[in-house]
C-alpha cells in the first residue's frame, strides 16, 4: 500500500524527519544568502531605491 500523497494534499516536505543542527545551520545561511540577493536586485538591474 502507497503512503506518499500526490497533488493538492501534498505539502511537499519530508515525513518529519529530524533535522540536525548544521542541516538548520546550512538552511539558514542559504536564506540569508538569498534574502540580500534578492535585495540587491534592482540595483543589478538598474532600478534605484526611493
Amino acid at each position: 500500500m502507497r503512503t506518499d500523497r500526490k497533488g493538492s494534499g501534498s505539502t511537499g516536505r519530508p515525513a518529519s524527519k529530524e533535522q540536525t543542527i548544521e542541516d538548520k545551520l546550512k538552511k539558514a545561511e542559504a536564506k540569508i544568502k538569498l534574502n540580500g540577493f534578492i535585495k540587491n536586485l534592482p540595483f543589478i538591474w538598474g532600478f534605484q531605491r526611493s
